[in-house]
């Protein structure tokens, strides 16, 4: 956003905040231009433009056996206690990795907020899975946390801006895909030269 209000400081942009279904539901009936949105059970009204794609990897309190290893396997992540991201298309997203490999975790709770998925872990509740990794590897009471890779392959979650299919983006909004496109592409090469 401040990229594109220093490029564009006459454009106004709106924002609004909601789940997947309500963002969706938003730019059908054309309330929204676009959504910044995860690219989980989108429909075809709906285009799509790809900004990135976020490998899954466990989440571990700092001190767990698992957090020695350097990738994780799923199926240590099912055997403990498992700490579930409890949003609708999340909640299926997450548990679909392990059910493909013909596993089933034993979810302890079932958490509504990355954040506090984060906190229970690190208080040693059990494992979970994210994708968005928040800077600094403490929960918010400052207990430490351990992020490792998976064993396996997984499929990542994709970002992307949504618009209606069947309406032609405005200049403001072309403008706003223009710059996100390019926001994320360089992330993308700074993350890959600090190795993350």
């Amino acid at each position: 956003m401040a990229r594109f209000a220093g490029i564009h400081p006459d454009v106004s942009v709106g924002l609004q905040e909601g789940d997947i279904a309500t963002l969706q539901r938003a730019l059908v009936i054309g309330a929204l231009e676009l959504a910044l949105i995860y690219d989980l059970a989108l429909s075809s009204e709906i285009t799509r433009e790809p900004l990135a794609a976020l490998e899954p990897y466990a989440v571990l309190p700092a001190k767990h056996p698992l957090a020695s290893r350097k990738h994780v396997p799923i199926a240590a992540l099912a055997s403990e206690p498992f700490i579930l991201l409890d949003l609708p298309q999340s909640r299926e997203y997450f548990l679909a990795i392990f059910l493909a490999y013909g596993i089933e975790p034993t979810v302890r709770y079932a958490a509504p907020s990355i954040e506090m998925v984060r906190g229970l872990v690190a208080q040693g509740h059990g494992v979970g899975l994210l994708n968005i990794r928040p800077a600094g590897d403490e929960a918010y009471d400052g207990s430490a946390l351990a992020y490792r890779p998976l064993e396996e392959d997984a499929p990542p979650l994709r970002i992307v801006l949504a618009r209606p299919a069947q309406a032609r983006p405005t200049r403001a909004a072309q403008a706003l895909i223009t710059c996100a496109k390019d926001y994320f592409a360089r992330a993308r090469a700074c993350n890959a030269c600090i190795g993350r």
